[in-house]
């Protein structure tokens, strides 16, 4: 179980942080969590890359960036 100073640090953390928002402490973690939920996951945004089509490169990346660094 947390140390009570560690529970109070969190709570005027978030506080804080809440009040930098204008929102109450209870909305503050509320709203956090619906950002985090529409948010996709690791598997969903892997999926999504697996639909792409591949594409294929004329020269590689180091040679583009040479490229444009030299046309300055």
């Amino acid at each position: 179980m947390p140390s009570l100073l560690l529970q109070l640090a969190v709570h005027r953390k978030l506080e804080a942080q809440a009040a930098e928002l204008g929102m109450t402490l209870s909305d503050y973690p509320l709203s956090e969590a619906r950002q985090l939920a529409e948010r996709p996951t690791l598997q969903e945004v892997l999926a999504r890359l697996d639909e792409e089509e591949p594409i294929t490169l004329n020269e590689s990346p180091a040679a583009t960036i040479r490229r444009l660094r030299n046309s300055k």
